[in-house]
């Protein structure tokens, strides 16, 4: 059979128990403000629009990317279209001048500016399609730059909405944190340091009452002896839950 266990010695009379009660009732009020801070419904709306922004931006990046190689090509093809305008110039220049006598040199000069002129038509085909992927690529450009704009307006409101709630918890912590520095400065110090050791070990409940024969701490039901010692214990006796190891206040 288990039996609630104590300590002796006069070290803290029933007064101060109760008063570390009212310590631990404002511990457990700021863990629940420090758990509800951290999880303010702001917050996991601001992580969804932030992860919306960073893809924005990466696919921004990327059709950036895309459009700076499409206008390097449309570059190159212009130099090769004024390489065959060039080339084509300079053909008209000898013919002009009367340079080409011969019937085969006039059939190569024929042959050679047919292959210009299709290789010319080629070229322009290519730029066309070329510009229509460039003009494609600025048009979602234009459309994920406007939806940036509108994630930085809702993330800049939603930040300081996040801000004002963050700061109402804080200011109820800053309440709580007064109280408890009295609190704690009625309570013997050993009996503080024995708390806030099992606090730290028992998911921060270091002292629990006894309620309906059960410790309010881990829940379970005392023996018969262990309840009449604990109601019987002296007024200078640090009585523990046998259970689960917790100051009990009877």
């Amino acid at each position: 059979m288990t039996t609630a266990t104590s300590t002796g010695g006069g070290s803290a009379p029933s007064v101060p128990l109760e008063v570390l009660v009212a310590v631990q009732d404002g511990d457990t009020a700021a863990d629940q403000l420090r758990h509800r801070r951290a999880r303010l419904p702001e917050r996991n709306v601001l992580a969804g629009l932030e992860a919306r922004l960073e893809k924005n931006a990466t696919g921004a990046a990327e059709l950036d990317a895309a459009r700076r190689a499409q206008e390097a090509r449309l570059a190159e093809l212009a130099g090769e279209v004024d390489e065959l305008v060039g080339r084509t110039t300079r053909i008209d220049d000898r013919l002009r001048a009367g340079e080409v006598g011969s019937f085969r040199d006039q059939e190569a000069i024929a042959m050679e500016m047919g292959l210009l002129g299709r290789r010319r038509g080629e070229l322009d085909d290519e730029q066309l399609v070329v510009m229509e992927a460039i003009e494609e690529l600025e048009v979602e450009l234009n459309r994920l730059a406007g939806e940036r704009a509108v994630l930085a307006g809702e993330i800049a409101s939603l930040r300081a909405a996040l801000g004002s709630a963050e700061a109402a918890v804080d200011t109820e912590l800053a309440t709580i944190a007064i109280r408890r520095a009295d609190l704690a400065a009625e309570v013997p110090t050993g009996l503080l340091d024995e708390y806030e050791r099992l606090r730290v070990r028992l998911d921060g409940v270091g002292v629990a009452r006894l309620v309906n024969a059960c410790c309010s701490g881990c829940h379970l039901a005392l023996s018969a002896s262990e309840l009449d010692h604990s109601r019987h214990a002296p007024a200078d006796e640090i009585v523990h839950c046998a259970q689960c190891g917790r100051i009990l206040v009877a």
